[in-house]
Formats: C-alpha cells, sequence, structure tokens
C-alpha cells in the first residue's frame, strides 16, 4: 500500500466506466480470473458467489479496471479517489450499485501485492477534513494497456447517475445542486434523457485526433445531463455534458467528428430568440431579417433585442460590449425606440425576464428534435439549440428541425447548416 501525500490532480473513481473493445473486454475478463484464483489460493471464499453477488463483483471489478486504465491513458500515475468506509457505501438509492459493503474488499484484492494490478494509498480523517483513499494503476496493469486508449473504453448510462439536476439560485457566481421530489413532470424528463443517453452509448462516434488544443478527447464521455435554474423545473433545462461540448471548439468538432465514420454537418437555429417571442406572443414574424434596422449595424441591433429579452428588469444603457458597435453619438434610448417600432408586438416581453423562459421553452424543443430523431436512427449531437449529424442525415435532421419548431413554437425556423472546410 502507497502512503504518500495526495496530488491535486486526483479525480473521483466513476463507477460506470466499462470497456466497449474485444481487447479491452479481454483484460478485464483475465482480471477477474486473476482475482477469482487469488481469493481461492488464499482461503477468501469457501463458496461460490450466488448470481446476484457475482454479478456485482465482476462489475466492480471491470469499473475498477476499467477506470484505473482511463486515469493512466489521460493522466500517467495519476490517481483515483475512492470511498473505503463501509458506514458511506450502499446507505442510500442514490449510490451505484457496486459502491457496496464489499467494494472495500474488491479493492484492497486488486492492489494484493501478489497481483499489482492496483496501488492502493489509504485515506485518513482528520478534524479539518481528510482525505479520501486512492487508486492507480499497478505495475502488471500498466504492462498490459500499452496498446490500450479511450476508444476502448466507454460508460454505462444507467450507471451515471440521474441526468436530471435541479440548481438553486446563484450566490457569487456558483448555484448549488438542489435535492428534489419526484414528479410525473420529474419523471418524464428523466425517461427521456435515459432513452437519449442510451442511444448516444451505442453510437458510432469517432473523434480523429485523440488530442486537440492540449485536450485529451474521450469520446467515450456521452452522458448528457439536463439542468435547470433557480429551484425550477420551469427555468433553463440545457443539456450538459459529451465530449463535444466540453473538450472542443465549434470548428475542431465539424473537423474531427466522425459519425458513422462520415463527416459531419452542424444545423443551428437561426434568430431563436426572436422567433420564441413571437411565438410566446402569438404574432406574426415581420418579413426580412429581424436584426436589420436601417441606419444602426446588424451585429449591435442583435445584441441588444437579445439583451432586451433576457433581461428581468427594463435597459436603460448599452449592455456591457455592446456601445463600440455603434456610431459615436448614438444614444441608448433611440435604439431601443427603433427596435420597439420593429418589433412591438414583443416589446411587451422587453425587461421581462423573457429569456429564462425561452431557454426552457428552447430546450424542451431540443428534446423534441433528439427523441424524433432517435425514431428516425440519426445519431445526433446537441450544443444547446444547434445539432451535429452525420453529412448524410442533413436532410432528416434540417426537416426534423423545422418540424419540431413550427409545432412547439407556432412560427417557421430558421436553420442555417454548416459543413467543415475540407
Amino acid at each position: 500500500m502507497i502512503t504518500e501525500p495526495l496530488d491535486g490532480n486526483d479525480r473521483l473513481f466513476n463507477p460506470a466506466r466499462i470497456p466497449v473493445s474485444d481487447e479491452a473486454s479481454d483484460l478485464v475478463s483475465e482480471v477477474i480470473l486473476e482475482v477469482e484464483r487469488y481469493e481461492a489460493d488464499h482461503g477468501m471464499r469457501k463458496r461460490v458467489r450466488k448470481a446476484r453477488d457475482q454479478d456485482r463483483f465482476v462489475s466492480t471489478v471491470t469499473a475498477l479496471t476499467c477506470d484505473a486504465i482511463h486515469r493512466e491513458v489521460t493522466g500517467p500515475g495519476m490517481w483515483l479517489a475512492v470511498p473505503l468506509s463501509k458506514s458511506k457505501l450502499g446507505s442510500n438509492s442514490d449510490v451505484p450499485h457496486i459502491l457496496n459493503e464489499v467494494f472495500p474488499d474488491i479493492v484492497k484484492r486488486l492492489a494484493a501485492e501478489e497481483l499489482g494490478l492496483l496501488e492502493l494509498r489509504l485515506g485518513h480523517k482528520a478534524q479539518l477534513g481528510g482525505r479520501l483513499s486512492t487508486v492507480r494503476a499497478g505495475p502488471r496493469l500498466r504492462s498490459r494497456i500499452e496498446s490500450l486508449s479511450l476508444d476502448d473504453l466507454t460508460c454505462d448510462p444507467s450507471l451515471m447517475g440521474d441526468p436530471i439536476v435541479l440548481r438553486g439560485t446563484k450566490f457569487a457566481g456558483k448555484a448549488k445542486t438542489l435535492s428534489y421530489d419526484d414528479t410525473d413532470q420529474t419523471r418524464r424528463y428523466r425517461q427521456d434523457m435515459q432513452r437519449i443517453n442510451a442511444w448516444l452509448a451505442k453510437a458510432d462516434i469517432t473523434c480523429l485526433d485523440a488530442t486537440l488544443d492540449d485536450k485529451i478527447i474521450d469520446t467515450g464521455n456521452r452522458f448528457l445531463k439536463r439542468v435547470f435554474n433557480k429551484a425550477c423545473f420551469n427555468l433553463g433545462g440545457r443539456l450538459y455534458g459529451g465530449f463535444w461540448q466540453s473538450s472542443m471548439t465549434a470548428s475542431a468538432r465539424l473537423q474531427a467528428i466522425r459519425i458513422d465514420g462520415r463527416p459531419v454537418t452542424s444545423l443551428d437555429f437561426g434568430q431563436t430568440a426572436v422567433r420564441l417571442a413571437y411565438g410566446e406572443i402569438g404574432a406574426a414574424l415581420p418579413p426580412g431579417d429581424q436584426y436589420a434596422i436601417a441606419g444602426y449595424p446588424r451585429a449591435g441591433i442583435k445584441k441588444i433585442l437579445v439583451a432586451l429579452l433576457s433581461a428581468d428588469t427594463p435597459l436603460t444603457r448599452f449592455p456591457s460590449g455592446t456601445r463600440s458597435l455603434f456610431r459615436k453619438g448614438t444614444k441608448f434610448v433611440d435604439v431601443v425606440d427603433s427596435i420597439r417600432r420593429r418589433h412591438e408586438p414583443i416589446a411587451p416581453l422587453f425587461g421581462s425576464g423573457f429569456g429564462r423562459r425561452a431557454q426552457f421553452a428552447d430546450s424542451e424543443l431540443m428534446i423534441d428534435i433528439l427523441l424524433q430523431l432517435i425514431d428516425r436512427e440519426v445519431v445526433a449531437l446537441p450544443v444547446h439549440d444547434s445539432v451535429i449529424v452525420a453529412d448524410d442525415d442533413e436532410d432528416i435532421a434540417r426537416e426534423v428541425m423545422m418540424t419540431c419548431f413550427r409545432s412547439r413554437v407556432g412560427v417557421d425556423a430558421e436553420v442555417m447548416v454548416e459543413h467543415a472546410n475540407r
């Protein structure tokens, strides 16, 4: 057992990690057999495990092995923090099933010197906090994973926890995650997300470059969470997570991602905030470019109009970063008056907090789109109000986006398409 101090690069153990390639699966099977032989040789088991206990044993060894491989690939020599206190394991339904009272025993067997599969350093309690125990790949495991990469691993979405996250009001720029009671609404949200995550988990999604902009691209990181804000299930609701969101720029996504081995296309809604506003009011959109007002720069009008719709209270001055977009001497009140004349039907929404409601409507729209694309057997990667699909699926995705927008919002959508520079 290793007793050196903690390193700041430690991360929490992920109990959902599983193999996806034959090579990784074979290695996990070998590890399971080695642990079982070690138990038999040392008289640790007098009888065969019951079927349920064997399933948990296999799942535990699988997750520990795969996450140790993942940590070694992403950060050679780095550690995983694991809970070994039996008083905290299996204490509630939110804890993954492998984190039960026998979890510490399995960790210690993998870390046995005779096996050399894991290295373990024990944590300790302290008056001011203490530390968790940590593990990393041992010498025998490291010697057998040289040919493996992140593409050999993935996560079982059923073990990733609740995909529905409720956050409180921000304080000092941060919002706490809140517990909540299930309702028909939250159950529907969860069922939708479970279906989306299950579909993405089995999709053929790869990346041409394993590292971009000094970030390791983990294509097995596909689990999405739907995050609601201000302790309300009708505010926010956008999808977060997935390697394409957290580790890649917009241009890198188009250049490097492949779906079923095919290049990809991005489809994005245009002028969304304005169209959602007209949909809420129930009025027809005026003709032409919604951000075009004679005498003013389009980019400036776009930012001001979106700010007016997003604000909780009436705006009286140029929002940060917008003043420079207009000619010297331009008065904010004149800009707002021009926007009001151009968009008189939605003017009552200015400064009303509509932006928070619009974000929820936008998230509901994205859920509709993803579910309909699954019905059409199309893999789509969401990025807020846009989707990334294989080139061959562009027409289907556009059709679904237009149909869902009209159905939910009540006005026609504008869908913009972007291809990679090839």
